[in-house]
């Protein structure tokens, strides 16, 4: 190509553009992630109830601890990835979505991790209290 057009949409960029699709991605995202976290709290309480019937409620929180830990490896990068949209790790890049974004993202992480703890620590509770936990192991 020996036109001096640019070969992509990225490179015909301004830097104020690339901001402004970098914070309306932000946005999109803060506004994606409490939905995609409570649908994930919803399958995490249903393989809990399953795995309390298929496997004992003993065996359920650390069934359910796997689970999540599992669902989650395949898509740290792109989840890192998406959240660099909205934050980036690195002291010299700015933050390039807004204060309201990146609040957002945080409270739905943190409500998230709450909530899922209560859903395994309780889990726990629940065999301990019935005294029917593993002895032994």
């Amino acid at each position: 190509n020996t036109s001096n057009k640019p070969t992509n949409a990225v490179e015909g960029m301004t830097s104020s553009d690339e901001a402004a699709a970098a914070q309306q991605a932000g946005e999109a995202f803060s506004t994606w992630l409490p939905t995609w976290y409570e649908t994930v709290l919803n399958l995490l309480a249903e393989e809990r109830r399953q795995a309390s019937t298929v496997f004992g409620p003993a065996d359920a929180p650390e069934i359910v601890v796997k689970v999540l830990r599992e669902a989650f490896r395949p898509i740290l990068p792109s989840f890192q990835s998406r959240l660099e949209t909205v934050f980036s790790s690195s002291p010299a890049a700015p933050a390039r979505g807004s204060f309201e974004a990146i609040g957002s993202v945080y409270e739905s992480t943190l409500r998230f991790l709450s909530l899922a703890y209560e859903l395994v620590a309780g889990s726990f509770l629940d065999v301990v209290e019935s005294g029917s936990a593993k002895t032994g192991d």
